[in-house]
């Protein structure tokens, strides 16, 4: 009975933990036809519904004979397709282009492309010579995730699209998808890196963007250079995460909202363990006071203790922030300092906005702190004190979160 709703079959997927070495699948042309009856028997099974569709290509040969039952299911099927997945050759999508597949129902493609001679996505800052017109009809289409492959060998609607995450591309590629998606609402851009990336780079305006991810891929590119930040403009931010191997400096983001006259409400800071958070001071500005969430990675010392010394003595430092992050990768020895520095800041702010006028300022009600290896209560020895006072009966209540233990108070 609970077979039979198209609910249940709303996911294909052809995976199984040896894939990445040996798939049994592609042996003969039986066994094509038998993956093909299956597809066949699963989209009709889903009836009405759009099928996430996400087959194992990395294996298969679409110019061999053997993969035609294959090939003539998808073209039977894709039509019924809401998310497609497609990890495999060039190659691969080339043939899929020349099947002259239907997306009326596609709303999501993910593509994770790699030359057929090896390393992956070592092909997208060449020029594009191959033809896929997969997706250059799909009314439906708003999410892209694509990588290894010219973002111009693709032709796609990007007019229509609100979310895209893209790998391995040059700064100058990475805002070549911006410019030509001004209704991309959410964003995360993993972008190679190299020291020219900043010579004639144009500053770019996007209205929409609400959320956007800034990666720097140290792997495909160089460490620790300048921010692309600067040459951005975006009216509608809220939330901003940069994930970068340098050091960072917090004016960048001040800078930031001020060109743009944005409302951040959400602010994440990934930093490599051995790198330096500056200007900590600017938390302070008055155009940072909007923050509700922020999330740092790897503080230094130094920056514990400012930032608390900061938000217990000021208190139109951070006014609205009420959910504070702090992750420890590699110094787990400063967490019993960040829980001593948060309990003492915060019994000091209760006074400051004791003589305030209710609601102008707020206090933390979350505080998270994890390390790598999600510490336990035998962790916590040493800082009952310190989680006593944190967790004082207050006003709205306090919630902390230490690795996988969370203590709450209700105010």
């Amino acid at each position: 009975m609970a077979l039979s709703m198209p609910t249940l079959w709303r996911t294909f997927r052809l995976r199984h933990h040896h894939y990445e070495r040996y798939n049994p699948l592609l042996a003969r042309r039986d066994d094509m036809q038998r993956l093909a009856t299956l597809m066949d028997t699963w989209f009709d099974r889903a009836q009405g519904c759009s099928v996430w569709l996400d087959p194992n290509l990395d294996h298969i040969d679409l110019e061999a004979e053997v993969t035609k039952p294959f090939q003539q299911s998808l073209i039977r099927n894709s039509h019924k397709i809401g998310t497609l997945v497609l990890s495999c050759p060039i190659s691969a999508v080339v043939r899929l282009s020349d099947l002259r597949l239907r997306f009326p129902r596609l709303e999501r493609v993910e593509m994770h492309l790699y030359q057929p001679r090896g390393v992956f996505g070592e092909s997208a800052d060449e020029e594009p010579q191959y033809s896929i017109t997969l997706f250059r009809d799909c009314p439906l289409l708003h999410a892209v995730r694509v990588s290894g492959i010219p973002i111009s060998a693709i032709p796609l609607p990007f007019h229509q699209l609100t979310w895209l995450r893209s790998y391995y591309y040059r700064a100058n590629r990475t805002f070549e998808m911006l410019a030509m998606a001004p209704n991309l609402t959410h964003a995360i851009l993993n972008t190679k890196r190299f020291p020219n990336d900043c010579d004639d780079l144009p500053t770019l305006v996007n209205h929409a963007l609400r959320e956007l991810r800034l990666v720097d891929d140290a792997v495909h590119g160089e460490r620790g250079l300048p921010s692309l930040l600067p040459f951005l403009t975006l009216p509608a931010l809220e939330q901003l995460t940069v994930a970068t191997y340098g050091n960072f400096d917090i004016r960048l983001v001040e800078s930031l909202i001020r060109r743009s006259s944005c409302t951040l409400r959400h602010l994440e800071l990934q930093l490599c363990w051995d790198k330096h958070l500056e200007s900590l001071t600017c938390l302070g500005s008055p155009l940072l006071s909007s923050l509700n969430v922020l999330d740092i990675w790897n503080p230094e010392e130094s920056i514990v203790t400012e930032l608390f010394a900061a938000y217990g003595s000021d208190a139109t430092f951070l006014p609205q922030l009420h959910d504070l992050r702090l992750k420890f990768e590699v110094h787990q020895q400063l967490i019993p300092l960040a829980i001593h520095s948060a309990a003492v800041a915060l019994q000091e702010r209760e006074g400051l906005l004791a003589k305030l006028p209710r609601g102008s300022a707020k206090r933390i009600r979350s505080l998270r702190i994890k390390d790598a290896f999600n510490m336990g209560i035998h962790d916590l020895e040493g800082m009952d004190s310190d989680l006593l006072l944190l967790l004082a009966p207050t006003d709205g209540g306090m919630t902390v979160h230490l690795g996988e233990i969370t203590l709450s108070s209700l105010g």
